[in-house]
């Protein structure tokens, strides 16, 4: 029978993990939001927008769809829509935040005991899991809290952007700071 400290630790563990996800996918929406804009800047957004954004169910060729068509498309006075290259960081960012992110869902977990007891959640090493190796010498919890922050962050900034490109002449708004791994947020 689990104790009280255990199931606190897989409970945390697994909200940790559905809150991180949660702010992917809400992330990724933001982005297809904002190739909505990028396709018709300044104007009404169809809903063919979205049927081309949603017509593959890879978030990376989502994110690499975004980037080329920002990288061509103009405002309706047509100047480039983002001269700066914001949207093409944005998508960098969120390119790089998928391996992170794909670590954390797809490695195998075990736990690490202390006097008999469950004290943390760990990645799998035993069966050398190309994911999980990436993860060796990480603290779960810590890669957890910095993946759901960056996303949301990525996710705020898409928003941003999107309500830019809508406004014609309205300026990108400045990259937002992204947070650092290795700090540990507050629950």
């Amino acid at each position: 029978m689990p104790t009280d400290r255990e199931i606190e630790i897989f409970d945390g563990f697994m909200h940790a993990l559905g809150t991180a996800v949660f702010a992917w996918n809400d992330m990724i929406e933001c982005l297809g939001i904002l190739f909505g804009g990028v396709m018709y800047p300044g104007s009404r957004v169809p809903p063919t927008a979205f049927a081309v954004w949603h017509s593959t169910n890879s978030d990376r060729i989502q994110i690499e769809t975004l980037r080329a068509a920002a990288r061509v498309a103009k405002r309706p006075d047509g100047n480039p829509l983002d001269p700066d290259g914001k949207i093409d960081w944005l998508c960098e960012r969120a390119h790089n935040l998928a391996n992170a992110r794909n670590n954390v869902v797809h490695t195998p977990m075990t736990y690490e005991t202390q006097d008999g007891e469950i004290s943390e959640i760990r990645a799998n090493q035993f069966f050398k899991h190309p994911r999980a190796k990436q993860l060796a010498d990480k603290n779960m919890m810590d890669e957890l809290d910095w993946l759901e922050d960056r996303a949301t962050r990525l996710r705020d900034y898409a928003l941003a952007l999107s309500l830019s490109v809508q406004i014609d002449k309205h300026p990108l708004p400045d990259k937002p700071q992204l947070p650092n791994r290795g700090r540990r947020k507050s629950r």
